[in-house]
């Protein structure tokens, strides 16, 4: 009987070993699936910051271009409004120079 009591102690104290082990591994299992699980969130929140930052950093070249593609546009369209006025004033000049000249040649002949 003494023998069955220690045969018994032993098998029990082997399946409590043995639950204790696979409640270790359990707990292990679940603590490396959260490990992952942040891992990978922190991954997706990295990649989304990420993308948002690219977004804005191409709007920000966008609207750059757009503003140094339109103040080209307006300098181009002053210097037009110059070359312009330019002329306009060159043909009245010239206009008052012949004036001036076939005036001078009425008064030399008489």
């Amino acid at each position: 009987q003494r023998k069955a009591q220690l045969q018994e102690k032993r098998l029990e104290e082997a399946e409590r070993r043995e639950q204790r082990k696979v409640r270790c591994r359990e707990r292990r299992a679940q603590r490396l699936e959260q490990h992952w699980r942040t891992s990978v969130a922190r991954a997706e929140k990295r990649l989304a910051t990420e993308e948002l930052r690219a977004r804005r950093d191409a709007a920000r070249v966008a609207a750059e271009l757009a503003r140094k593609e339109r103040e080209a546009r307006e300098c181009r369209e002053r210097e037009m409004k110059r070359e312009k006025k330019v002329a306009a004033m060159e043909q009245r000049a010239e206009a008052n120079w012949r004036r001036r000249q076939s005036s001078a040649s009425t008064l030399k002949d008489l």
